[in-house]
């Protein structure tokens, strides 16, 4: 057992000389908390590591910016889509409806209104249209895709009183039968004969057509004399005796 003398002399010489002190575990405490302070900074928000989300640029990818209208980035990296409504794609025009069958609603030219099949009319002034022969023939099929059968053979005599020469290149003859107005189908023979390409001042000028059609059909029957853009469509309608 250590003496009085001894104990005194570990007491003032020991490894923790005054340990009890408070002054002492003031001390220890600021100690502890330097320790704890440095390690959450080296694992918190000091550390030089770069958050995992940081998006990184590759190399040679341009530092442009989107151009307007397009998908851009927030702070946080996130892709943000522009609330600007992007343009609505061009549209082209519609073409102009053809004409089609006397009467349709796609008929957008001035037509007159509908004169007996052996009665003259006048697309233009001064110029006399007539249906001057109809004959029931059988149509023959000479190209690939014609069908041959009982036809209707049409003559229309075109009668130029103006003082100028008449262009007939755009000159078109059609002929629909029934009460539904079913195009009838032309065909080249028996002797079809185009309009000439004008027919002179005072003069008339002749063009012969075949269309397909049935026998049973010619009690309702209009044949269409449509001679340019800028003349009106005439319309011979009523039956065929043949």
């Amino acid at each position: 057992m250590s003496s009085p003398s001894e104990q005194a002399a570990t007491g003032r010489h020991g490894w923790f000389p005054g340990w009890r002190s408070p002054a002492t575990w003031v001390v220890i405490l600021l100690v502890v908390l330097l320790v704890v302070l440095a390690v959450r900074w080296s694992v918190g928000d000091g550390g030089t590591a770069a958050p995992a989300s940081m998006p990184t640029a590759s190399p040679g990818a341009s530092q442009r910016p989107e151009p307007s209208g397009g998908p851009t980035e927030d702070p946080s990296g996130s892709p943000v889509t522009s609330a600007e409504p992007s343009a609505s794609p061009s549209v082209a025009p519609t073409e102009e409806p053809q004409a089609g069958a006397p009467g349709s609603p796609d008929v957008l030219r001035p037509t007159a209104a509908p004169v007996a099949i052996d009665e003259p009319a006048e697309p233009e002034p001064q110029v006399e249209v007539r249906l001057t022969s109809i004959e029931a023939v059988e149509g023959e099929a000479n190209i690939p895709g014609e069908v041959g059968g009982p036809s209707l053979r049409v003559t229309v005599t075109i009668d130029n009183a103006t003082s100028a020469s008449l262009d007939l290149t755009s000159a078109v003859v059609n002929l629909y039968y029934g009460a539904d107005r079913l195009p009838a189908i032309d065909l080249l023979e028996p002797g079809k004969v185009d309009f000439p390409g004008n027919v002179r001042a005072g003069e008339t000028a002749s063009g012969t057509f075949v269309f397909l059609i049935p026998v049973d059909e010619r009690d309702d029957v209009t044949v269409e004399f449509d001679l340019s853009s800028d003349s009106t469509v005439l319309l011979f309608a009523g039956p065929v005796a043949t």
